[in-house]
């Protein structure tokens, strides 16, 4: 298991419990994976698994970020439903005041279409925090953009700056 794991509070505990048990879950088998994620988040797995494989991401971190988002759909009554006040949408909690157009021209309460686009728009803010913060550390990386996925990378980074925690301005 990377050490960076140990770093991360909350996020790092629910990693902990998604960490495979083999080497990565890109080579463990499907029924693996689905066995080691939460209950919620099970009949969505394969999902996860290929929408990691096309997005070269760990899929226990696409979990993690269902989880806080949406318990994997279990907290907003599934796939098709909403949070964040009607601002959020699906699994990913796709948000309309960022992501209008795309939701509006997509299939969001599709679990693939929108758990495809959380990584898209998990992978933007680690590239722009990456971006912003040359040196951070991996394991720094990946907490700072779970939280830039909650609270927007403008935010975490103006965080990280000031020597707070990423997820200061986090939804708890």
């Amino acid at each position: 298991m990377p050490p960076w794991i140990y770093g991360l509070g909350g996020v790092g505990a629910l990693l902990l419990l998604l960490w495979p048990r083999r080497a990565s879950a890109m080579t463990s088998s499907d029924a693996q994976f689905a066995r080691a994620v939460p209950r919620e988040a099970q009949p969505y797995a394969a999902v996860y698994l290929r929408v990691a494989r096309e997005r070269q991401i760990d899929p226990n971190l696409l979990v993690a970020v269902a989880m806080r988002e949406s318990r994997s759909g279990a907290a907003i009554g599934g796939p098709g439903g909403t949070g964040d006040y009607g601002h959020g949408h699906g699994i990913m909690q796709i948000d309309d005041r960022s992501f209008g157009p795309w939701l509006q021209a997509n299939n969001w309460a599709d679990p693939y279409t929108n758990i495809k686009k959380g990584a898209q728009v998990w992978k933007g803010k680690r590239d722009y925090i990456k971006s912003k913060l040359p040196n951070i550390s991996e394991g720094e990386l990946i907490k700072a953009s779970i939280a830039a996925y909650n609270t927007g990378e403008g935010n975490v980074v103006k965080s990280l700056k000031a020597g707070k925690p990423a997820d200061t301005t986090t939804a708890h």
